[in-house]
This record gives C-alpha cells, sequence and structure tokens, in this order.
C-alpha cells in the first residue's frame, strides 16, 4: 500500500477506532503472517521496544537469568528504544523493585528454610521424645539431621548476604542500567499532545467498562484494564501513542516487547494480540506492531526461565481501598461476632497493612488462611476486641515478620499471653 502523509502528533487511536475495513484487515492480517516468524528471532533491523514491564522485571529474576538479560540489552542495544513515558515509569519504580527484589526474595529464603523446614523438625522432635524414646536410633538420627539443618541454614544465610550485598548495589552499580543508558532514548510528548490522549483514554474508557467480558473486545484499548484508583492510568495509552509517532517518523515498523500480559490490555487474555490495535496502528502510521511476550520470548532465545520471583507485581502499589476493606470483614463469617471498628479504624488497618507490604485483597485473604483458628482463640483473651483488632493479631499470630503498633499496656499483656498460647495450639491447627 502507497505510503500516506501523516502528522506524528495529530495521530489518535480514537480518530481510527472501527475505522477498519476489509482492506486494512487483509493487510494487516498478511504482513503479521509473513513476518511473525522473523519478529520472534528479532530477525533484521526492525526497531525494539522495551515496556516498563520488562525493563523492570531484570530486577525481578534470578541473578544467572540477569546475566542472560544483559547479553540481549549489549547485542541489541543498537535497535532498543525507551519511550519518554517508559523512561518516567522505569525511573519511579526503579528502586522499589530492587529493594523488594532483596526483602521478598534473598532476605525470605533462609527465613523460609528456618521455619520450614529446622523449626519444624526441632518441633517433631520435641512434640515425640516419650516416643522416639523407645527407637534411640531414630531420635539419635532426628538429632544429627537437625544439626546437619542448622549448619545448612548458616551457609545459605551467608550465601543470600553475599546475594544481598549485590542486589544493595544496583542502585549506583548497576550494569544493566549502564547498557540502557546506550539504547535510543526518546523525548516525551508534546504536552498539549498528552492531555488530547488523556482526554480521549476517559472517553474510551466507559465503553470498555460495559462490554461483554470476553477475549476479543474491539472496544479494549492498551490501559483500558489499569485499576480505577491507580494515580494515573494513561501510562500504557500514552505510549501507545509514542510507538505511532516513532513509525510515522522512522517509517518503520516497531517490535514491542512487554512483560503486562495477565490483564488483557496490551495482549488478550489468552495470550494472542488484539488484533485491532494492529490496525489500528496501520490506519494511523501505515507500519505494522508486533507486540509480543517479552518473558516467553527471552525463553525461547536463552533457554532459561525469565519469570519473576517477585509475587506481587504491582509497581508502586496502592494502599487497600477502606470501604472495600470494610466490606470484605463484613464478609468473613470468622468476624461475624466480633464488635463493628469505630469510624477511621479501617483506613489505620489499611496504611498498616501498607506498611507490610500487603497491598490488595487477595494477598490479606491469603494471609488470612487461619483465621477461622485464630480467632476464637483471640476472643478468649480480648472478648471485646473489634474486627480490624483482631485482623491485626491473626497476623500478628500467623506471621512473625509482621509489625503492627503497640496497644495499651494492658493488651499488650493479655496479646502476651495469647501468643503463649498458641504456639501451643498453632502446631495442633496445622494438622487439621
Amino acid at each position: 500500500m502507497a505510503d500516506k502523509i501523516f502528522t506524528p502528533n495529530e495521530t489518535l487511536f480514537l480518530d481510527k477506532q472501527f475505522k477498519q475495513n476489509l482492506t486494512s484487515h487483509y493487510h494487516v492480517l498478511k504482513e503479521y503472517k509473513n513476518s511473525i516468524d522473523d519478529v520472534l528471532k528479532l530477525g533484521g533491523d526492525t526497531p525494539i521496544f522495551l515496556d516498563t514491564s520488562v525493563i523492570l522485571g531484570f530486577y525481578e529474576i534470578s541473578f544467572i537469568a540477569r546475566e542472560k538479560v544483559e547479553q540481549f540489552l549489549d547485542n541489541y542495544k543498537s535497535r532498543i528504544v525507551l519511550t519518554g513515558q517508559i523512561q518516567y515509569e522505569f525511573i519511579k519504580n526503579r528502586e522499589k523493585v530492587i529493594n523488594t527484589f532483596q526483602k521478598d526474595v534473598s532476605e525470605q529464603l533462609p527465613k523460609d528454610f528456618n521455619n520450614n523446614v529446622v523449626n519444624k523438625l526441632k518441633s517433631f522432635i520435641n512434640s515425640n521424645k516419650l516416643k522416639l524414646e523407645d527407637y534411640p536410633h531414630i531420635g539419635k538420627n532426628l538429632e544429627s539431621l537437625h544439626s546437619m539443618l542448622s549448619e545448612l541454614l548458616k551457609e545459605i544465610q551467608e550465601s543470600v548476604n553475599d546475594k544481598k550485598g549485590t542486589a544493595s548495589s544496583l542502585l549506583h552499580d548497576d550494569s544493566s542500567l549502564d547498557v540502557l543508558a546506550q539504547v535510543e532514548l526518546l523525548d516525551s510528548l508534546d504536552v498539549s499532545y498528552v492531555k488530547t490522549i488523556k482526554e480521549h483514554y476517559h472517553k474510551l474508557l466507559p465503553s470498555y467498562k460495559t462490554a461483554p467480558n470476553e477475549s476479543y473486545n474491539l472496544t479494549s484499548f492498551p490501559g483500558c484494564a489499569e485499576k480505577g484508583d491507580k494515580d494515573d492510568p494513561t501510562g500504557d495509552f500514552i505510549i501507545y501513542h509514542e510507538l505511532m509517532k516513532y513509525a510515522i517518523e522512522k517509517k518503520k515498523n516497531i517490535i514491542f516487547l512487554t512483560n503486562d500480559t495477565t490483564k488483557g490490555d496490551w495482549l488478550r487474555t489468552d495470550g494472542r494480540p488484539h488484533l485491532h490495535y494492529l490496525e489500528n496502528f496501520f490506519l494511523n502510521t501505515n507500519r505494522m506492531l508486533f507486540i509480543i511476550n517479552a518473558e516467553r520470548l527471552f525463553e525461547s532465545l536463552f533457554d532459561r526461565s525469565f519469570e519473576s520471583l517477585i509475587d506481587d507485581k504491582t509497581l508502586i502499589p496502592d494502599v487497600i481501598d477502606h470501604q472495600e476493606l470494610e466490606l470484605f470483614l463484613k464478609d468473613m463469617d470468622c468476624l461475624f461476632d466480633v464488635k463493628e471498628p469505630p469510624e477511621g479504624a479501617c483506613k489505620i488497618l489499611a496504611n498498616e497493612l501498607y506498611q507490610n507490604d500487603i497491598y490488595s485483597i487477595s494477598k490479606l485473604n491469603q494471609k488470612l488462611s487461619l483465621a477461622k483458628y485464630a480467632i476464637p482463640e483471640i476472643l478468649k483473651f480480648l472478648p471485646n476486641i473489634t474486627k480490624t483488632g483482631a485482623v491485626k493479631l491473626v497476623l500478628d499470630l500467623l506471621d512473625k515478620n509482621y509489625s503492627r503498633n503497640r496497644w495499651s499496656k494492658s493488651s499488650e499483656e493479655k496479646i502476651t499471653q495469647l501468643k503463649k498460647h498458641w504456639e501451643n495450639v498453632s502446631d495442633f491447627i496445622e494438622l487439621l
């Protein structure tokens, strides 16, 4: 198809929405089919754009996998491009992701080994002392095994400390950042252009929200599935327009690598591309856009897992909405007979949860898996406790790393008694 004249700052997703026809549809399908195999091998000289989720993901994978990533960056740095919006999001979130990896992965390994292996074996030995008297050789072997595991714990801690030093130094001594600084770095879009893009985002959103929840949804657009309470949900939509502007100015197709593949707004929930994104891009630029799952691509190129080791991949997560939290507590069966909290208590609890890296109701629900056993024990010692207070104590009992605000002296004395009592019943509860 012959080139048309396109003006980058007048190129808008909304202007071409639902404008595809059989000619453009056929062309995009044919070009995609003819090019995708070469794209997945990163052949040719097509510019490679990395999403924020990809470059932040470098700090979430194993240290061995990071070496492969740096190899990728070095090999393709002449083709890699970062948009202004992606640079902004990367800088905003980089330090938090590095610190989260150190806390949730590096520091957690020895803690998990100690809690799930060493301590449980010791608990088994102590709780079966009388029985083991009839099997002295087994008791002796178990004690030897415990000593060996304790020594192994020391080795794990030492190794992790070495890695922690590496993780901490990343803030100021980062070889990946050294390479990223050498790729093509784009300026941000004009303020007036961004203002229009944001206005269009909010015009498009209502149609998407009222559409049927299907994998193939013509009302979807980049960024449409962002949480409503996010500070600025328009980032992905801005990035899409940055890609279009570049394609017009350079007259080139674009490969866009992203790990943001679960919400369904860059790739469909079944992992396939949103065809109407590609058609919209083509109608706006006369060029092709290839949106690729970066994690899968790296694994195919390097034959190694690039899965994030951080459970929650939310970037700068928000505090749980206190009204949502209040509804959740009301729906918990085990809290049905527990006193309602005073006004503002859910907001205080939400902030405390945030300080303990609990950013969502789903994660809180996981943490409260044994609440139905813990609540009755708590009420024995603190019968007048409220729902929010009970949740704090459940988390305190179940997670040794949970940090809560101190209560009154008399309450803390009762909590100390409760914790001693809980130690006696928790082993039994784990068997249920």
